[in-house]
């Protein structure tokens, strides 16, 4: 960051959340590069220059991506100022969340090769945070580490029935909100930072029916499906890994 720091207008601060909901904005935001500049920008506004040396790319590249993440919404111009007779764009993140439209995968499954980038990119990003943790020893995979520090990985399938499946979802998606609400409020010059991903989709199809909330206190009798979860916590003393991706899409 600059040791003179741009002035941003208060219609230029990020909102709370930003939901993709076009086809077109998803693959935008599906480029791991495109991933990576969000993040970058999620500690604050910079300027290309900043994003060039931060990320090790080459120059002519940065303004391709950055104008394909502005034309969709994704970033926008927060404010300049005059380098060397030379006007410099700051950029910033339009949100502090976005949030994939869920009817957008309604039409994605129809393109095996849209929804194939979309999820390499999505662990691929994932996947290279969580080794950066681990080679920088952020995360530690000693279970007497201290808690901050712990790597947590698990894979389950499940088999349970359509209530519970159900109950599992809410309260994943619960805590996610909680823990999403006080990372905002805390400051960004905080110490601790974490990554959280997690993953729930089922693995056979269930031609039952998952009774409302308010009914769920006696169990139906239905046919059990079963489910994979898989969740990764990754500690970090150092980076903050951003408002988004992957953990913030829902």
């Amino acid at each position: 960051m600059s040791d003179t720091p741009i002035e941003i207008a208060e219609d230029r601060l990020p909102v709370a959340e930003h939901v993709i909901d076009s086809i077109d904005a998803l693959r935008v935001i599906a480029d791991p590069l495109r991933m990576a500049i969000l993040e970058q920008l999620a500690s604050g506004p910079q300027s290309a220059k900043q994003l060039v040396a931060a990320l090790k790319i080459p120059k002519t590249k940065i303004y391709y991506h950055m104008n394909l993440l502005e034309e969709h919404g994704l970033v926008w111009v927060v404010g300049t100022r005059v380098v060397s007779g030379i006007i410099e764009k700051w950029y910033g993140v339009r949100a502090l969340t976005y949030r994939v439209d869920r009817a957008l995968f309604d039409l994605f499954s129809g393109d095996e090769q849209a929804l194939e980038q979309f999820s390499v990119s999505l662990f691929d990003t994932v996947q290279k945070g969580l080794i950066r943790s681990i080679r920088e020893r952020h995360a530690s995979l000693a279970p007497t580490s201290e808690p901050a520090r712990r790597l947590l990985m698990a894979r389950r399938l499940l088999r349970l029935e359509p209530y519970q499946l159900q109950t599992l979802y809410d309260r994943l998606t619960m805590l996610i909100e909680e823990y999403s609400a006080q990372a905002r409020a805390v400051s960004s010059a905080s110490d601790g930072a974490a990554e959280l991903f997690i993953v729930l989709f089922p693995t056979e199809a269930s031609t039952a029916i998952a009774p409302a909330r308010s009914q769920v206190a006696e169990p139906p009798i239905a046919e059990p499906s079963l489910m994979s979860l898989a969740a990764m916590h990754a500690a970090s003393m150092r980076h903050m890994r951003g408002p988004i991706i992957p953990p913030a899409i829902h």
